[in-house]
């Protein structure tokens, strides 16, 4: 603008107020010169700005806490309001508002106060946000120092806080070149862009504020009273750049996850459909199995109950032979009154019995035999059968009483009968047998065995004695070599003798807590032990005994047992 020589010019001349009652005030007023108008339009454009920081300075404040409010577990949000409060302030006082409404001392706290808050809440604020970037150590020991400084400062006088002042200024440029150049040092090293943006936001804005506290101090010449503005705007814009690169990773780590969520579930929902469907599979496979095992259980069942019944013909069919058989032995009541003292125990392993004994009187003689046929249960019924029938036919009918004799006839009709000649397929069955012939009238016994043999307890001297006569080692039925004649022994009876033939059932039976046989050693003891009680309750002690020796084994073959006393 030009002005003529008789143009009337007004100039304004505003003085910064630095000094105050005497002290250095610490306020940063300018000194200006100008129209009024220009002054006032120049100082309104200065004061927009500085209250649009401050209002940009406040809604970053109030949006930060509500993130905070929101998401408490992250204080990163807190300190970061609470150094945009800080920076708020020492706007408000850099731009005079302050010092028209706060009293002449507390202008001077306010003044000092963010310089000393600063380090702290930063040192806070960056440990939260990148803790592998930050030293630790460093963090505490500026927090400490820091709380110290803070209430010392609103505790203290104006002169001797501009005393303090260079302390703060020395404590602020630590915190730049070992806290902010070590951190930045190590954020660019590992590539972290948020915290690059944060460290250099914040050393712009430290270096700004020890510019202005420099040059309110007259220490320098300085770029002029803006500069802390100009440093607090940065300072919010690269932590603006900070927090949005950090909500940006966050954002796209949520998005990642989201995605992996998204594909997790996805593979999950493949997972639980491929499962779904190996059940239903499964399930139906199963069901058909059902269904198959069912017509099995059917078939089964119909074809246990053609066993049960064919079983149940076939038992009653047994049954009826055993009534057979039972017939065919001689009665008891029979040879009670042949003999007076006598047992015989008979225990079949099956319905029917390959075992049988034959009791006959002919003539003087008395005929005793205890025969085991090869084989139990039908197989050997069949042969008791052809046994029984060929004793009554050689003694009853042809009236053989020699004992030996009637072991060799009935040997050939045994052989006969069978059509046994030596051939590698025939028949190899036959009988074991132990015969007495006991000639009352004489006190005579002859005995002749077919691999069994007769036992004889006697009392000699007092004492008894088991005498044992031995059966010849061939049975009744083909034998490899030449028919032999069956041996005859004869034993004259004594009163008082007790005899004793038997098959060989109750000596191999199975038992006892090795699980062996019972044996001829322990049968003869026991035959001993017992030999003077009653015949009856000899047999009663025999039976027991066999019992107790079995102990849940199965009865391996068919037991006989006949005792006589004379």
């Amino acid at each position: 603008m030009s002005y003529s020589k008789t143009d009337t010019l007004e100039i304004v001349i505003q003085v910064a107020d630095f000094y105050k009652g005497g002290s250095y005030s610490g306020l940063t007023r300018k000194i200006a010169f100008g129209q009024t108008n220009q002054i006032y339009q120049q100082q309104r454009r200065i004061d927009f700005l500085r209250f649009a920081l401050i209002g940009i300075l406040l809604l970053i404040t109030l949006y930060h806490l509500f993130i905070f409010t929101y998401n408490k577990h992250e204080f990163s949000y807190l300190f970061f309001s609470l150094i945009s409060i800080i920076c708020c302030w020492r706007v408000l006082y850099t731009s005079g508002v302050l010092v028209d409404f706060l009293p002449y001392v507390w202008n001077f706290r306010f003044a000092f106060f963010p310089i000393f808050a600063y380090p702290p809440l930063m040192a806070v604020f960056f440990y939260l946000l990148y803790r592998k970037e930050v030293n630790k150590r460093f963090v505490y020991t500026t927090l400490i120092v820091g709380l110290i400084f803070i209430p010392f400062t609103l505790a203290s006088s104006p002169n001797s806080l501009n005393r303090l002042e260079p302390l703060s200024i020395a404590f602020s440029l630590a915190v730049i070149f070992y806290f902010l150049g070590y951190s930045l040092i190590k954020a660019i090293n590992r590539k972290r862009e948020g915290a690059i943006y944060a460290y250099v936001g914040t050393f712009v804005l430290f270096v700004s504020n020890i510019h202005d506290a420099l040059y309110s101090q007259g220490l320098i010449v300085g770029f002029g009273m803006y500069i802390s503005e100009f440093g607090f705007g940065l300072y919010i814009v690269m932590q603006a750049f900070n927090l949005a690169k950090n909500f940006s990773i966050t954002l796209k780590n949520n998005v990642i996850l989201n995605n992996e969520l998204e594909y997790q579930n996805k593979n999950l929902e493949g997972i639980v459909n491929s499962r779904t469907k190996t059940i239903e599979d499964q399930k139906r496979s199963l069901e058909e199995q059902n269904q198959s095992l069912n017509l099995q259980k059917i078939e089964i069942q119909k074809q246990n109950d053609d066993l049960f019944q064919k079983n149940k013909e076939i038992t009653e069919s047994i049954n009826y032979g055993k009534r057979i058989q039972s017939a065919l032995l001689t009665p008891e009541t029979y040879i009670s009154e042949l003999l007076h003292e006598n047992f015989i125990l008979y225990k079949p392993k099956d319905i029917v019995s390959g075992d049988f004994y034959w009791v006959k009187q002919v003539n003087q003689y008395i005929i005793v035999a205890a025969v085991d046929c090869t084989g139990h249960g039908v197989p050997g019924a069949f042969m008791s059968m052809l046994g029984l029938s060929f004793l009554n036919e050689i003694i009853q009918r042809r009236e053989i009483t020699q004992a030996n004799q009637i072991l060799n006839e009935l040997r050939n009709q045994v052989k006969y009968s069978l059509r046994q000649h030596g051939q590698r397929d025939e028949s190899k069955d036959g009988m074991d047998i132990a015969l007495c012939v006991i000639d009352l009238k004489n006190k005579l016994i002859q005995f002749s065995g077919a691999n069994n043999p007769l036992y004889v307890i006697r009392e000699i001297n007092g004492s008894p004695e088991l005498i044992e006569i031995k059966g010849d080692r061939m049975p009744i039925g083909f034998y490899h070599g030449l028919d032999k004649t069956f041996t005859n022994n004869e034993l004259q009876i004594e009163m008082g003798d007790t005899i004793y033939i038997f098959t060989d059932g109750f000596i191999d039976q199975i038992g006892g807590k090795e699980g062996k046989k019972f044996l001829s050693k322990n049968f003869k003891d026991l035959l001993l032990e017992n030999y003077l009680l009653s015949m009856h309750e000899q047999k009663v002690t025999l039976d027991e005994t066999i019992q107790e020796w079995m102990a849940g084994q199965p009865q391996r073959d068919d037991i006989l047992v006949i005792g006589i006393r004379f």
